[in-house]
């Protein structure tokens, strides 16, 4: 006996999304994504003036979304990291007008290849409290107030932010792609510890973003040709493994790859 067709369900539309990070580069594409799909958003970053004209730009790109706010917070201090991130969370449901269904955690700070000689425990530290400690901490306070600042249940997600270099690593980034592996087994942890809210990470390969950029056309080019497409990815196109793991109830525990296939490159 065949299961009746029923219409595909839309579940970004309506939703409650923050994105800590989202007012650059895949961060800001995952807004843009939750946006067009009909749900509202709360950004969270560092600099109150990217959140302000970041907010017209959405506003303006997309009138008719529900809502878009934001939150400017400092992740990058741990004696401060705590109490900031309720803030942020609470800011969020009180914009949002209730608890969030969504957390995606994209947010770091730059990186530079160093090589190992030259590599001191300040150094190795300096990307751990925004990329691993912060998002420990904005779990932590999610489940130590169920139902406050995140709904419980499994169409709820947190999605976290890893990267290719953790799975093929370059010269010279031993010191700073611990994280990105810590977080993957964070969000193992979390997946568990969190049930029925579903953690998953996405490791994004060379995407186009304003650090990319940064680098210089060579660093581009050089690693699109790391990649079986021939071209580094848009952060459109990896902004959709973000919301493939908000939309899909059945996924946890899981790492979504957007990297252009560089793993088999």
């Amino acid at each position: 006996m065949s299961l009746p067709v029923k219409a595909h369900p839309d579940t970004i539309a309506s939703s409650r999304t923050l994105v800590v990070g989202g007012t650059s580069g895949i961060g800001a594409a995952v807004v843009s994504a939750t946006l067009a799909n009909g749900g509202s958003v709360h950004i969270s970053s560092s600099n109150p003036d990217k959140i302000t004209a970041k907010i017209a730009e959405f506003k303006a790109l997309y009138p008719s979304a529900p809502a878009v706010t934001g939150t400017a917070a400092n992740l990058s201090d741990e004696n401060t990291l705590e109490a900031n991130v309720k803030n942020v969370l609470e800011e969020a449901v009180r914009s949002l007008d209730g608890p969030i269904d969504h957390l995606v955690y994209t947010a770091g700070d730059a990186f530079h290849p160093t090589p190992l000689s030259s590599v001191d425990p300040k150094t190795y530290f300096s990307g751990w409290t925004v990329r691993y400690l912060a998002p420990l901490l904005f779990a932590k306070t999610i489940s130590t107030n169920p139902g406050t600042y995140l709904t419980i249940s499994p169409s709820s997600s947190i999605t976290l932010t890893s990267g290719v270099l953790s799975h093929k690593p370059i010269r010279g980034v031993s010191h700073f792609i611990g994280w990105a592996g810590a977080i993957e087994a964070l969000s193992r942890g979390l997946a568990v510890d969190m049930a029925p809210v579903r953690c998953n990470v996405v490791s994004p390969g060379a995407i186009y973003t304003e650090m990319l950029a940064g680098m210089g056309e060579a660093a581009v080019e050089g690693f699109g040709k790391g990649t079986l497409r021939g071209s580094v990815g848009s952060a459109a196109e990896c902004a959709e493994g973000y919301l493939f793991a908000m939309r899909s109830g059945f996924l946890t525990g899981e790492v979504v790859k957007v990297d252009g296939g560089a793993l088999f490159a």
